[in-house]
């Protein structure tokens, strides 16, 4: 903007209709921080929204019954500012904005290359519109399937929810990425996908398994694995759901890897589905309180499980992080 306008202010905003404002998004030259809330009735850029025009003022100390937001501008020296409005599905969903300290800064080329760049800008916000609204339908599907899984078991409801939340502070404290921290989520939520292919009687028994029963519930990482690898969005994820269930030391499943061959994000899972697991009540057992899981982790550290995972959980165990 500012290499085709003179301006020393450029901001988005978009309309939060529910609070009744704007919602400062991007740009500069403004003391407000962003994501800082604006209500409509203190700033005359609602007029933009009311009339569907942009608005062009040459200086605002010229302006009648200025507003807070016109009154800070012209605090902080702003004279000449041009709003033009954002549309999306042909409803007003922001405004584009750009001032100048200098009276009379802007002519009406000026404004005809901001209504331009607004154009441009209102298709981007469609995009974006559209790509946050897969991604919350993407994962509510994957929250109420993890939900289907959990209930596939009286023994089992909020597993998932709960391994997630382990998970997740566990990658936090280990200094994952947001993306890889995403996918985490993801793997938490779904780790356990294999057991809609699982017996029922398995997964409702009240007491013990046998041997053979032990194998078939063995094979559900596997199974996940299968039913989600048609779904392209899941390819960096699998791996995690297939092998949350090997142990360190190679003598886990599904496919006996060992040490760091084992992907780091399912030896997270491994330790926050075990910690779950001792912790819930069976009716053949009581839950183990943390004191006696965190012993557990650490017996069983460098064999079941990844010593570094481990170690993290139970340092946020015994400070008091979870």
């Amino acid at each position: 903007v500012t290499r085709l306008i003179p301006a020393e202010r450029v901001t988005v905003v978009l309309i939060d209709r529910e609070r009744g404002g704007f919602v400062y998004k991007a740009g500069f030259g403004v003391k407000l921080a962003k994501g800082a809330f604006v209500s409509f009735r203190d700033t005359s850029a609602t007029e933009v929204i009311q009339s569907g025009m942009p608005q062009f003022i040459s200086d605002i100390a010229l302006e009648k019954d200025r507003l807070p937001l016109e009154m800070a501008l012209l605090d902080e020296g702003y004279h000449a500012h041009i709003r033009v409005p954002l549309t999306s599905e042909g409803e007003i969903a922001g405004l584009f904005n750009v001032g100048s300290k200098k009276v009379d800064a802007f002519v009406h080329e000026h404004l005809a290359v901001l209504e331009r760049l607004a154009a441009q800008t209102s298709v981007a916000l469609k995009n974006a519109s559209l790509v946050t609204e897969l991604k919350d339908m993407f994962l509510g599907t994957i929250t109420t399937l993890s939900s289907a899984i959990d209930a596939k078991s009286p023994w089992t409801a909020g597993h998932s929810k709960r391994v997630t939340r382990y998970a997740l502070d566990i990658g936090k404290e280990m200094g994952l990425h947001v993306k890889d921290l995403k996918d985490l989520e993801i793997a938490g939520l779904l780790h356990d996908t294999g057991k809609l292919g699982t017996y029922q009687s398995i997964l409702d028994k009240s007491y013990k398994l046998t041997e053979k029963e032990t194998k078939v519930l063995r094979l559900h990482p596997a199974k996940g694995a299968e039913i989600l690898s048609p779904i392209k969005q899941m390819r960096e994820i699998i791996p995690a759901i297939r092998h949350h269930h090997e142990f360190y030391n190679g003598e886990g499943y599904s496919d006996g890897l060992k040490g760091e061959e084992i992907p780091l994000m399912a030896r997270i899972l491994c330790v926050a589905d075990s910690v779950d697991a001792m912790s819930a009540a069976r009716p053949y057992r009581k839950g183990k309180p943390m004191n006696v899981i965190i012993a557990e982790l650490k017996r069983c550290s460098g064999t079941q499980f990844d010593p570094k995972v481990a170690d993290v959980f139970v340092k946020m165990a015994e400070g008091g992080k979870l």
